[in-house]
C-alpha cells in the first residue's frame, strides 16, 4: 500500500510540475476577483488536503505606489526627521579675548566656553544658537595686520595653543586659517586691534579699515564687532591707541555692542572673573540679537583676496 501511495504521490507531483512548466511558457491573464483556483480536475486530487480540494477565490492585490514615488517620500521623510545642522560661532581677537592664564580647564573661564555654556540657558530650544559650538580662534599678540595682510609670526604645526596656528604651513595670514579650522561659520564675534598700538606708525583709521575688511571677507556671515577691552590708563603703550580706536569705531558706527569695564589681572588682560563676564556679555548679545542667521553657505575662500 505504501509503495502504491508513493507512486500516486509521484504522479501527482509530476502532473503539478508539468502544469506549472506549461503555464510558465505562456502568458497568464491578469487575475480578477471571480478567478477560481480549482484542483479537482487533477489526477490524484482525492489525496490532497481538504483546503486544497475546495475552490478558493483569489482577490487581485491593491496596486502599489510607483517606485519613484516611494523613493521620493522616503527621502522627504528622512529630511524631515533629520536634526538641524549644529551652528558654529567663531571668536576672533588677540590674547585679551583668548584669556589663557594657565587655568586647569581653560574652557571654564575663556569667553568661548562661557558663551557655549550660557547660550542654552538664554534662548529657547528651537533657537538656532541653542546648542551652538563656539570656537575661540583668538591669537595672542596678533594685530589686525596679521589677520588681513601678512602674519608676522607663525608657529609650527602643533606647537601652539592657538588653534589656527596648526594651519601655518598653508596660510600667510590668519584670516584664511579661520575657514580651515571652521569651514562653515554661522556667526563671528570680532574684538581686535589693541596690539596695533604697539606699531610705530599706528593709525586707528587704518585699524578700523582692516576691521571692516574682516567683516567684508566673511559676508554674508554676520560679523559682530566690539571695540577692544578697556585697558588701564597707566598702560602707556596701549591706552592712548585703545581710546583713539574705540572713538574711530564709534564714529564709523562699526560697533554692534561694547563690553563694560571688566576686572583685569594686569594692565591689559582680564582676570578669570573678567573673562567669564566677557563671555556672558557676548552670549547675552547673541541671544538678544534680532538679525537672522544666514541660510546660504558663505562664498568659497578661493574667491577671497589672496
Amino acid at each position: 500500500m505504501r509503495w502504491h501511495l508513493g507512486i500516486v504521490g509521484l504522479g501527482l507531483a509530476s502532473t503539478l510540475l508539468g502544469a506549472c512548466g506549461a503555464a510558465s511558457t505562456r502568458p497568464r491573464p491578469a487575475l480578477e476577483e471571480a478567478d477560481v483556483a480549482d484542483v479537482s480536475t487533477y489526477a490524484g486530487a482525492a489525496n490532497l488536503p481538504k483546503a486544497l480540494r475546495e475552490p478558493a477565490s483569489v482577490v487581485a492585490p491593491t496596486p502599489a505606489d510607483p517606485p519613484a514615488l516611494r523613493v521620493e517620500e522616503a527621502v522627504q521623510d528622512r529630511a524631515e526627521a533629520a536634526p538641524p545642522r549644529r551652528r558654529h560661532v567663531v571668536l576672533i581677537g588677540d590674547s585679551t579675548l583668548y584669556c589663557l592664564d594657565g587655568a586647569p580647564d581653560p574652557r571654564l573661564f575663556e569667553p568661548g566656553g562661557v558663551v557655549e555654556a550660557l547660550l542654552p540657558t538664554l534662548v529657547s530650544e528651537d533657537h538656532p544658537l541653542h546648542d551652538a559650538r563656539v570656537h575661540n580662534l583668538a591669537i595672542g599678540a596678533s594685530a589686525t595686520v596679521d589677520w588681513v595682510e601678512q602674519t608676522r609670526f607663525c608657529a609650527e604645526s602643533g606647537a601652539s595653543v592657538f588653534p589656527i596656528m596648526k594651519h601655518c604651513k598653508q596660510i600667510h595670514r590668519f584670516l584664511d586659517g579661520v575657514r580651515l579650522e571652521v569651514p562653515d561659520p554661522d556667526v563671528i564675534v570680532l574684538t581686535l586691534g589693541v596690539n596695533d598700538g604697539l606699531e610705530a606708525d599706528a593709525d586707528p583709521k587704518v585699524t578700523a579699515d582692516r576691521l571692516q575688511e574682516i567683516r567684508d571677507y566673511f559676508a554674508p556671515t554676520p560679523v559682530y564687532l566690539a571695540p577692544p577691552f578697556a585697558v588701564d590708563a597707566s598702560a602707556t603703550r596701549y591706552y592712548p591707541f585703545s581710546v583713539a580706536l574705540t572713538r574711530e569705531i564709534r564714529a564709523r558706527h562699526l560697533a554692534d555692542f561694547e563690553y563694560p569695564e571688566l576686572p583685569r589681572r594686569d594692565k591689559v588682560h582680564l582676570d578669570r572673573a573678567g573673562c567669564v563676564m566677557a563671555g556672558a556679555r557676548i552670549a547675552a548679545f547673541l541671544a538678544a540679537e534680532a538679525k537672522p542667521l544666514r541660510d546660504a553657505p558663505p562664498p568659497s575662500p578661493a574667491g577671497a583676496r589672496p
